[in-house]
């Protein structure tokens, strides 16, 4: 039997921020932008898959605790120049722990969708930066360390 460590009554309340980016063709950058796929609009799906995939998580990672979700942002930035989408999710939890897997797992399912609908244009999508970029609770922030290992990657 595996044991879990009492949880306070309260649990605090925690937001994460997940990016992530899906680099593709200048023709599916374009058909993104006019989102002329058959399937329904590329984005909203997207967003749908990543809001599904949060609150899956704890079916998806073994013994993950889910904290109790309170809200979900998905944004996307469609950077034509450099044939890319890039992704930020935001996720807020009552939570007794972290919450950056459900951040990071919301973020991988929207920007997968992406590439499920968009194969038929692009079949070399990929993709790329996947990274948690801060997680804060109310009595403690771990931006700055998150940043410290951000910087060491990009060297």
């Amino acid at each position: 039997m595996i044991e879990f460590p009492k949880q306070p009554d309260f649990p605090e309340q925690h937001t994460a921020v997940a990016v992530g980016t899906i680099n593709m063709s200048q023709q599916a950058i374009r058909v993104l932008i006019e989102n002329a796929t058959e399937k329904a609009s590329i984005l909203t799906i997207a967003r749908v898959a990543a809001i599904q995939s949060i609150k899956q998580t704890a079916n998806l990672i073994p013994l993950h605790l889910p904290g109790r979700i309170i809200g979900v942002q998905v944004d996307f930035d469609i950077n034509v120049e450099l044939a890319c989408l890039k992704a930020t999710l935001t996720v807020q939890a009552h939570s007794n722990g972290s919450i950056a897997t459900e951040a990071l797992t919301g973020l991988n399912l929207a920007l997968l969708s992406v590439y499920d609908m968009m194969k038929d244009v692009d079949r070399n999508m990929m993709l790329s930066g996947i990274r948690l970029e801060s997680e804060t609770s109310r009595s403690e922030e771990h931006t700055s360390a998150l940043q410290s290992r951000s910087d060491l990657v990009r060297r």
